[in-house]
């Protein structure tokens, strides 16, 4: 009885772990479970833990949230298959009623801020892609087709993060 608690305290630290190092994860999680549970904490070996993957793909709902109800089967028993899936999807629902409680108070300064940052975000990631564009495609014809796609499907957004009031005369939704 003692072991079955103990099992059930570190099997729901390790997925409220989990769940704060993949806010937003789907499928970028199964590794990190694989890291977590598997090689770091043996709590279960890499056949079940291959079975849960196996298993979570043939089933509905998000993979990592899947995965969890296995592996919580297997490490803690029932009450360990209930709490996994809770314990890894409670640090997403808190992030997310506090980003939406943030987001809708109609703060002025707040989602000034917001718009600074999205374009940074966007800056950042444009390079990001601008960076991959120059080492993976040799051919530049290929190259300003891509920075034109790119261009067209963010122009409406560029125009609205810069307050600009007119519509741009070519846009494509990516």
């Amino acid at each position: 009885m003692v072991r079955q608690k103990r099992n059930l305290i570190k099997l729901c630290f390790q997925f409220f772990k989990i769940g704060w190092i993949g806010f937003g994860g789907g499928s970028s999680l199964v590794p990190i479970i694989e890291k977590e549970i598997v090689e770091k904490n043996n709590m279960i070996n890499k056949d079940e833990f291959e079975n849960s993957v196996v298993i979570a793909n043939v089933t509905p709902g998000a993979l990592p949230v899947q995965m969890s109800i296995y592996i919580g089967r297997e490490y803690a028993g029932l009450l360990g298959m209930i709490l996994a899936p809770l314990f890894l999807t409670l640090p997403g629902v808190i992030l997310s009623i506090l980003a939406f409680y943030l987001l809708t108070r109609n703060d002025a300064e707040l989602i000034s801020v917001l718009k600074i940052l999205t374009v940074g975000v966007i800056s950042f990631v444009s390079l990001l892609l601008i960076n991959y564009i120059q080492k993976n495609i040799k051919n530049k014809k290929n190259i300003f087709i891509i920075l034109l796609v790119i261009l067209l499907t963010c122009l409406k957004n560029i125009f609205k993060l810069f307050n600009i009031k007119n519509i741009p005369f070519i846009h494509f939704s990516s």
